[in-house]
């Protein structure tokens, strides 16, 4: 009788066990979603509605918008600025411009 007691009292121990561990995997991987890739370029082409083509120093040409603080603090683009754009690891061809260096 004592075993199975023992017993039960394991099991509810090792799924308490995994149940936190899988909780903080999730939390593990939610924190790495929102990684961003930063990269410089130079904005080669101005488009409608605040987006611009941008060549990135691997030579690679991504569309790129402008960012909200830099709309709300009327910094200006032209082009042949030097930019800091920061890109998702999921859509390598999209990004923000975040700075005007």
């Amino acid at each position: 009788m004592f075993l199975g007691l023992w017993m039960i009292c394991k099991a509810r121990l090792l799924t308490f066990f995994w149940f936190w561990f899988i909780i903080y995997l999730l939390n593990f991987l939610k924190m790495e979603k929102n990684e961003k890739i930063e990269l410089r370029g130079r904005i080669e082409e101005l488009l409608p509605s605040g987006t611009f083509r941008v060549k990135l120093e691997s030579g690679q040409i991504i569309i790129a918008h402008l960012a909200g603080k830099m709309r709300l603090n009327k910094i200006r683009l032209s082009l042949g600025d030097e930019v800091k754009v920061e890109v998702t690891p999921y859509d390598l061809t999209k990004g923000r411009i975040t700075f005007r260096y």
